[in-house]
């Protein structure tokens, strides 16, 4: 019984120690890196909220060619899938940058009462996709049909203009919130959605796996930042963003199919198909 008491005690301090050499040693964890803290800990002037569309091509290109870093842009760029968290975010002031809708920069000056100075326009281009197995031709057939739409977007509004120019009732086609179009994209796929307003790529890769457009249009995205932001660092943000816009134009939006296919999380089956011109 006194030898168990022993071991029991033996094993106790042993334990003791090794906590103690192990807060002293290692206070952070034995996977803590250091430099990583530091980038965390570090908040950059320029926040920039970069949504998973062709919209975005610039800012990933300055971010991928690191021309932000030879310019010395004190920059972070944060990839968002879902449009009202992006604005919410801008709203809130965790990002002072951001490429945003027409409709959705409106909705935050009027509701939000959000102040930004428009930096650029960027190509914008969508479509209503419709899924092929629906066997849809025309938008007169989306009734008592699911269609997809980012809410108190351009695209919401251009559900219900194309549904009131063919004469059918609102309320006769269901009309659901998809925020983020990656998602719509596979539901259509899945044949979870009859139909859906998607940007590009995602409007050439819907067409390449054989769903057809009843609509389409082109309209310009926004690159706003908020009137606190740091004007130095602005003006350095927008020298790179203009490399970047000449590096695009130079080498083709086909030369980045792999990066805009990361970004966007999606098949790069889009490749020389995808027609879109900075």
């Amino acid at each position: 019984m006194r030898t168990l008491k022993y071991i029991v005690a033996i094993l106790t301090l042993v334990g003791f120690v090794g906590y103690v050499c192990y807060d002293i040693f290692f206070p952070n964890g034995f996977d803590y890196d250091e430099e990583a803290a530091k980038r965390k800990q570090h908040k950059a002037a320029l926040n920039i909220g970069a949504m998973n569309n062709i919209s975005s091509l610039p800012i990933w290109v300055a971010e991928e060619d690191s021309i932000f870093d030879s310019l010395r842009v004190d920059i972070n760029v944060r990839d968002y899938t879902d449009q009202l968290d992006c604005d919410m975010a801008f709203a809130n002031k965790k990002i002072n940058i951001e490429i945003t809708g027409p409709k959705r920069a409106e909705w935050l000056k009027k509701e939000k009462k959000t102040d930004f100075t428009e930096l650029a326009k960027l190509p914008m281009p969508y479509a209503m996709m419709a899924n092929h197995k629906a066997r849809l031709s025309s938008i007169k057939q989306l009734k008592d049909k699911m269609l997809a739409a980012t809410r108190l977007s351009l695209f919401h509004e251009e559900a219900y203009h194309c549904i009131d120019s063919v004469g059918l009732k609102r309320d006769s086609v269901y009309v659901v919130q998809i925020n983020n179009h990656n998602v719509a994209m596979q539901m259509l796929q899945n044949n979870e959605l009859d139909a859906s307003f998607l940007t590009e790529p995602y409007i050439t890769l819907a067409k390449i796996m054989g769903h057809n457009a009843l609509y389409s249009n082109k309209a310009e995205a926004l690159l706003i930042a908020r009137t606190d932001a740091d004007p130095k660092e602005l003006k350095k943000f927008q020298q790179a963003y203009n490399e970047a816009i000449k590096r695009i134009r130079k080498n083709g939006v086909e030369h980045y199919t792999k990066l805009i296919a990361d970004r966007c999380q999606c098949s790069p089956q889009f490749g020389k198909d995808l027609k879109v011109k900075f």
